[in-house]
């Protein structure tokens, strides 16, 4: 379920979910890299006989968080609701970035969404129930957080909000069922058996075992990439089904 602009919206299967990135040097779970992603689709009756390709889309993204975490199924009690813990640095939610397609032929439109709080409220399995309020400094999303919550003429800096105000006032909130979907493993290209070594990292950094699909990449020859990318094979294994748009 999400609230955002005037659409009804659907999130992708397969497109959204959690995901990590573990290098070669990584050695604790501290190290690794982590990314929620969110792809919605706009849905309804007007949209029925309109193609995916041809609706207004949505991609939110929150990166570069630190859930403080041993293994995967500790993410249940991950949380960054309380934004007198970010403000004190006590906790790091993230970068979360928001590009909105108003419809096929029209121009992106891209938000750095930079006063944002969201928790794990809840875990089925490896479906994790995430929820997420954020404000944007960007006429194009928000009026801007400073200006909801000074009063005119007030001298002192505003008190704290608690977490009602975030859920009520907010103008982008979200709660998902988002699945532990991908784990990428860069791996060395001079390992004998790539697949057994993602396999092995993700085991023993996270505690995951039995991906449903196993994708190796070479990314060597591509024009699409960097060359820093070269160095080593991608493996991507795909804990709840392999998407592909």
């Amino acid at each position: 379920m999400l609230n955002f602009r005037d659409h009804d919206w659907l999130a992708v299967p397969g497109a959204t979910h959690l995901w990590v990135d573990i290098l070669p040097e990584d050695r604790t779970v501290d190290d690794l890299r982590w990314s929620l992603e969110f792809r919605y689709v706009a849905t309804g009756g007007k949209w029925r006989r309109v193609r995916h390709s041809q609706r207004p889309k949505l991609d939110l993204t929150v990166s570069i968080f630190r859930p403080c975490v041993r293994r995967w199924d500790e993410f249940e009690h991950v949380s960054f609701w309380f934004r007198e813990a970010v403000l004190l640095g006590k906790t790091e939610p993230g970068s979360l970035i928001a590009n909105y397609f108003p419809k096929c032929g029209l121009p992106a439109e891209h938000y750095f969404l930079d006063e944002h709080i969201w928790r794990v409220s809840g875990r089925n399995g490896r479906f994790l129930t995430v929820e997420l309020a954020a404000f944007g400094g960007d006429s194009g999303l928000a009026d801007g957080l400073a200006a909801m919550l000074v009063p005119t003429g007030a001298d002192d800096a505003p008190p704290l909000q608690d977490a009602d105000f975030w859920k009520e006032n907010s103008q982008l909130y979200l709660v998902e069922e988002v699945p532990f979907g991908v784990v990428t493993v860069q791996t060395p290209r001079n390992v004998a058996d790539p697949e057994a070594y993602a396999l092995g990292r993700a085991k023993s950094l996270l505690g995951l075992e039995f991906p449903s699909e196993v994708q190796i990449v070479d990314y060597v020859g591509s024009r699409m990439t960097c060359e820093l990318m070269h160095g080593n094979f991608y493996v991507h294994l795909h804990f709840h089904g392999f998407y592909e748009d």
